[in-house]
């Protein structure tokens, strides 16, 4: 695969990562995250038209085990984008932002469990594979000038050895590219 690639920390860098995370009762409205990048000097209208998420429980929409009192900022920024962020494992995923983050996601590889319905700690580089895989059967197709690739993860690195998250991650971006 060869597409222009994005993460997450870009597009919510200064100030808009507070504005985004920081309202877990109520949605962000454009007009609030418009005036904050504007106060800091770093408004761009989004061009993007479709998004695809890897990651851990702070990502995570519903494809595990929802950890949170609200919606993940993924979800708002999909919302703010204009667009309905979708679990992976939503039927007839063609045509559909999907975010694959797992609740208990480490950066590498994992089989996950069930734990009831949800299914924890399936690892980011395992989602990543997921998405290929649909990308190379044609399940999946996207615009790469208009879609946003966003890994995010490590939380659930910190028994793994030093310099791990930051390998795994290069690895994704890699199977990604």
């Amino acid at each position: 695969m060869n597409f222009r690639f994005a993460l997450c920390a870009a597009v919510l860098a200064g100030g808009l990562a507070g504005v985004c995370m920081g309202q877990a009762k109520s949605a962000v409205s454009k007009p609030e995250i418009a005036a904050t990048a504007e106060k800091n000097g770093r408004f761009a209208e989004p061009k993007f038209t479709r998004m695809y998420v890897f990651g851990d429980s702070y990502s995570d929409i519903g494809e595990g085990y929802l950890d949170g009192n609200g919606p993940t900022a993924v979800a708002y920024l999909a919302d703010w984008l204009g667009f309905k962020l979708w679990p992976s494992n939503t039927a007839d995923v063609k045509g559909k932002s999907l975010d694959y983050a797992v609740s208990g996601a480490r950066s590498g590889s994992g089989e996950g469990r069930r734990m009831q319905a949800a299914l924890l700690g399936y690892g980011m580089q395992n989602q990543v594979a997921d998405f290929a895989a649909k990308v190379k059967s044609k399940e999946i197709g996207f615009d790469p000038a208009t879609t946003l690739f966003v890994l995010a993860g490590g939380l659930n690195d910190s028994s793994l050895p030093a310099g791990s998250t930051a390998a795994n991650e290069k690895d994704e971006i890699r199977t990604l590219y």
